[in-house]
């Protein structure tokens, strides 16, 4: 009987082990789905938050002061990506874009453009070069359509 109880037990304990790591697994594997669901959720409210900056500078009424927040807004919400090539991914042209719409803006003072350009330059010196390029892009947009008009 003794020997019996034994076995029993054994096989009780290796029962209770094994449904042990199936939860492990299972709550693991729903973990990792929720890590890449957490993951693309902010790429794409980031997308979205990006994209709202860009249409409210759209907006030719906004003032310096509102100009500085957005700017703020920017420079606290879109994060650049690790320079791998001299080639932009589509995602950095398009936060860099945001650069050349906010120096093309009519009311963005000269302030708010030196800003914008010394906060990034200090947070991502390696793309120094196309954050400067794209503000020049933005002024030479903002100057020609001061001189049409």
């Amino acid at each position: 009987m003794n020997d019996k109880s034994v076995l029993i037990f054994i096989l009780i304990l290796a029962i209770a082990l094994v449904i042990a790591c199936v939860v492990a697994l299972i709550l693991l594997h729903k973990n990792r789905d929720l890590v890449k669901k957490s993951q693309k959720t902010q790429q794409k409210n980031e997308i979205l938050n990006l994209e709202a900056l860009k249409s409210a500078l759209e907006n030719t009424r906004l003032n310096s002061q509102q100009l500085q927040e957005f700017a703020i807004m920017f420079i606290n919400t879109q994060k650049f990506d690790k320079k791998k090539s001299k080639q932009l991914s589509q995602a950095m042209k398009e936060k860099l874009d945001f650069i050349a719409l906010f120096a093309a803006h009519p009311n963005a003072s000269a302030k708010n453009i030196s800003f914008l350009n010394r906060e990034l330059n200090k947070r991502y010196s390696i793309y120094k070069s196309e954050i400067d390029g794209y503000e020049q892009m933005g002024l030479a947009k903002r100057k020609m359509r001061e001189s049409g008009s």
